[in-house]
């Protein structure tokens, strides 16, 4: 395993995750602006993520509907100059509301309409973009509820694959899940299809994409998890809290193919309930 996390960790994208939305009137000022600094060395356009530094991003949740707000955040400093990259949560469920808002050509949806839009703010100022998927539409799931629910066999990887065809050269970056480790996160599924279908076929089709000619670089990484010490944990998994985390990641790392397919293991560094969230068991 140690050997394992020296191979990953090197790799892994660190972030402060500032959640960007619902914006404030009053504007914060930088305290350095590090794009202007990169502009000045003429290395902005062609910034490439290496192991070699911190990364500082941001995570930016535009919503549909709500264009003056949206507009008003693409602005905000902590955005616009102080971050090398943007993380949005992709909602696969607001994605595809509907089976045929899967032509993103001729029926793309609101709610993927105002992430294409962000996301092309971000490359004209020539930051990276990450996306973190979750929770999945009714009609692609067995139980036929929309939100936190278990997918039909093979649909996510489908799903991946449309998105990282559509975006391919503008995201830079996917995160294949959100605190896989809470069964409230997608019910009904285990361990073994979180690592397979979600996580392992979700990445080769990522890379199945972006191998394909002109080949384009990606990082693609896993999940991060909930230090939620009440949550019911992910089926295939002990205890709760840091206790399960922990199991989480040796599940992954157990995992050759899964392993062989990602550049990354994603690691939430967070607190819950106030300082009582146990993360370290």
């Amino acid at each position: 395993m140690i050997s394992l996390l020296k191979r990953f960790l090197p790799v892994c994208l660190f972030s402060l995750v500032f959640s960007i939305g619902a914006a404030e009137t009053a504007t914060p000022t930088p305290v350095y602006n590090l794009l202007d600094r990169a502009r000045e060395k003429g290395s902005a356009d062609n910034y490439t993520w290496t192991p070699d530094h911190m990364h500082v991003g941001v995570r930016w949740q535009p919503f549909a509907g709500r264009p003056e707000n949206n507009a008003y955040d693409s602005k905000r400093p902590i955005l616009a100059n102080d971050s090398s990259y943007v993380q949005f949560w992709v909602s696969w469920a607001a994605a595809e509301p509907t089976e045929k808002h899967r032509d993103y050509q001729k029926n793309m949806s609101p709610g993927l309409q105002v992430i294409d839009t962000a996301v092309n703010d971000c490359i004209a100022r020539g930051q990276k973009v990450e996306f973190v998927f979750f929770h999945a539409p009714g009609w692609a799931t067995e139980s036929g509820e929309s939100g936190g629910y278990k997918p039909k066999d093979g649909l996510f990887e489908k799903f991946i694959r449309r998105i990282a065809t559509h975006f391919k050269g503008r995201v830079h970056a996917y995160q294949l899940s959100h605190e896989a480790n809470l069964q409230g996160l997608m019910k009904g599924a285990d361990m073994d299809f979180m690592v397979e279908e979600i996580l392992l076929k979700g990445a080769l089709a990522v890379r199945s994409v972006y191998d394909a000619e002109p080949k384009t670089p990606v990082i693609v990484s896993t999940s991060g998890c909930s230090p939620c010490q009440a949550c019911d944990t992910r089926e295939g998994l002990q205890g709760t809290g840091g206790w399960a985390v922990s199991q989480f990641y040796d599940y992954l790392i157990g995992s050759e193919p899964l392993m062989n397919a990602v550049d990354a293991l994603n690691m939430n560094v967070s607190d819950q309930n106030d300082g009582y969230g146990n993360m370290d068991g």
